[in-house]
């Protein structure tokens, strides 16, 4: 079975690992979308819900900035992390490089699409977990 926000979430990471500059890529995803007429009731929920995420990140692109960070796609099935002698698996859409306080920084951004209106509003559009930049590592999450 695959991700339910499939479509969202790569029109998402690759605008993200353009830099950000055009939108063309995701209108013209919402556009297509718009135009499947799919048989069953469950792949219409499916494709409504990718058009609704891809709409929220429209209307939220000013709410965060990653500035001199250099993106790229993350890979398929990265290895585990080892955070305090624990695995941690970690899969996420975009692999984040730069400084923070001059020591260099590498981190992730892990999209979390969600259909809750109070979801949403409880998350930071742009949040760090736990992690410092001493570790060399954090976890961002894009919350639509």
């Amino acid at each position: 079975m695959g991700m339910y926000h499939k479509e969202a979430s790569e029109a998402v990471a690759r605008y993200l690992v353009a830099g950000g500059v055009s939108t063309d890529d995701i209108e013209a995803r919402i556009q297509i979308l718009n135009q499947q007429s799919p048989d069953k009731r469950g792949t219409q929920r499916r494709i409504n819900s990718n058009i609704e995420a891809l709409e929220r990140f429209l209307d939220m692109l000013d709410d965060f900035d990653l500035t001199g960070l250099a993106l790229s796609h993350a890979a398929h099935a990265p290895q585990k992390l080892i955070y305090h002698t624990v695995q941690v698996s970690v899969r996420p859409e975009i692999i984040v490089r730069g400084e923070l306080k001059g020591k260099p920084l590498i981190g992730a951004i892990k999209m979390h699409f969600s259909k809750s209106l109070t979801l949403r509003m409880n998350v930071p559009t742009l949040r760090t977990y736990g992690l410092t930049s001493d570790d060399g590592f954090a976890i961002y999450t894009i919350a639509l």
